[in-house]
């Protein structure tokens, strides 16, 4: 053995290491219907995009992943909102909304009445 071999097993182990992080990165994303793409995939692996890049056979697998239609997984029954619960969640949002709008509306009319005092005072004060 030379003197650096013991550098370069480290280097195979940790290069195999991510190379084991990045596919189980992709195949959870895959299961999940996440986006996958390679930024997802590194993001998930905890690897940097440089070394998905620089192999290529890596960024090939995730690159035909990237536009294959991923099937997600229905709901648990339980974790499924009945009708009624959605309309309730609906009228509530749209309830809000509209309250939101009426406080724009006064902060315009607010806003307006402001600027024009600025705008007097400015040409009262002598320059």
């Amino acid at each position: 053995m030379t003197s650096n071999s013991h550098l370069t097993d480290a280097n195979r182990a940790k290069t195999a290491r991510a190379t084991a992080d990045v596919l189980k990165a992709l195949e959870e994303l895959v299961a999940e219907g996440s986006v996958v793409n390679i930024h997802a995939v590194h993001r998930r692996a905890g690897v940097a995009r440089g070394f998905i890049y620089g192999n290529p056979e890596l960024a090939a697998m995730i690159r035909s992943q990237e536009h294959e239609p991923r099937l997600r997984q229905p709901p648990a029954l339980a974790a499924r909102s009945s009708d009624a619960s959605l309309r309730t969640r609906l009228a509530d949002a749209l309830d809000r909304i509209r309250d939101l709008s009426a406080e724009c509306n006064e902060l315009r009319e607010q806003n307006s009445t402001l600027l024009a005092a600025n705008r007097d005072l400015r040409q009262r004060r002598p320059g």
